[in-house]
């Protein structure tokens, strides 16, 4: 393997230092990045938070009456034999 000469490495410093330089910020762009997260995380809503509420809601509950659709009942259950 051939030693590089001084003038070589003298070329390459710079180069070197350039690329650590851009390593280093891309380094701390990433480390706020990761600060950013874990205080959002941190400051999460309601578990269950389904966004803004509506602007006009309906009342809750079944309509009295006529007005919430018809009434139907289940029908007795046949009679088995054998039971």
């Amino acid at each position: 393997m051939d030693t590089p000469s001084y003038q070589e490495l003298s070329l390459e410093n710079p180069q070197l230092r350039e690329r650590n330089t851009r390593l280093e910020q891309t380094v701390r762009e990433l480390l706020h990045r990761i600060d950013e997260l874990e205080r959002s995380a941190k400051r999460q809503a309601a578990p269950f938070s389904k966004g803004q509420p509506k602007q006009n809601p309906k009342k809750p509950g079944r309509k009295a009456g006529e007005k919430h659709g018809p009434h139907a009942h289940r029908e007795s259950p046949s009679p088995r034999s054998g039971r």
